[in-house]
């Protein structure tokens, strides 16, 4: 009898009786390392660091719930120093240090992370690739968001904007 697993459907061993070509199924190692963390229940920071690209967790605020790893690090921050944070104190948003502060200036009309936070909570439908600018700590970065919804929160994926074959071509010379 083989035995297969009935997750992935790996051939794990033979078992007896060796005649018998019915399947039995078990798990395999991999599948039983991938699982048990979601039997045992994953921490939003277990499940958030297993993806590479940076993710914001925001509320209807716009406030930072939980960043996982990857935006730690990109932003020189830990996970605890976060809490609260609205988006543009988080990214050190040139626009969120004037007076009236993130959120509340002109500027904040146009801000394409808080618009799709905004957007997603209120109409609950996904964004995918919405492009976006980022100026902070003299850099001028370009983005590309991705967002959905799950119990009042916002899950905001933040990539680099993909390039162009244009824009990868250099110039002669």
């Amino acid at each position: 009898m083989k035995v297969v697993c009935s997750y992935c459907e790996k051939f794990i061993r033979e078992k007896p009786p060796l005649d018998d070509p019915t399947p039995t199924h078990a798990i395999c190692a991999d599948c039983f390392e991938h699982y048990a963390a979601q039997w045992d229940g994953q921490s939003m920071g277990e499940f958030l660091d297993r993806f590479d690209s940076p993710v914001l967790v925001s509320d209807r605020d716009g406030r930072t719930v939980a960043i996982n790893a990857a935006l730690a690090e990109s932003r020189g921050i830990s996970n605890r120093q976060v809490a609260g944070l609205l988006g543009g104190d988080l990214f050190e948003c040139e626009h969120a240090r004037l007076p009236l502060g993130c959120g509340r200036t002109v500027h904040c009309k146009g801000c394409s992370i808080r618009n799709v936070v905004t957007d997603t909570i209120d109409s609950g439908k996904p964004h995918v690739g919405v492009p976006a600018t980022l100026d902070s700590r003299n850099q001028h970065e370009l983005l590309s968001l991705s967002s959905f919804t799950r119990n009042g929160l916002v899950f905001l994926l933040i990539e680099p904007a993909p390039t162009t074959e244009a824009a990868d071509r250099q110039p002669p010379g």
